[in-house]
């Protein structure tokens, strides 16, 4: 993810944790419930990457 601005994203996950938590538990319950049998690995579903990209720019 190249061209994003990882400064903004950073920022707006520190600002709004709440937010970012429920939005992460959200994911997960999606591929729980509908693509769990799809993507057994959670690193093959795109949430888990998007998210674990998100964490780590949050750092």
């Amino acid at each position: 993810m190249p061209r994003l601005d990882r400064d903004i994203y950073r920022a707006f996950i520190r600002e709004n944790p709440v937010f970012y938590r429920k939005t992460r538990d959200r994911m997960v319950s999606y591929w729980d419930c509908y693509y769990r049998w799809l993507y057994k690995r959670k690193r093959d579903y795109v949430g888990f990457r998007l998210f674990d990209q998100f964490d780590e720019w949050a750092r």
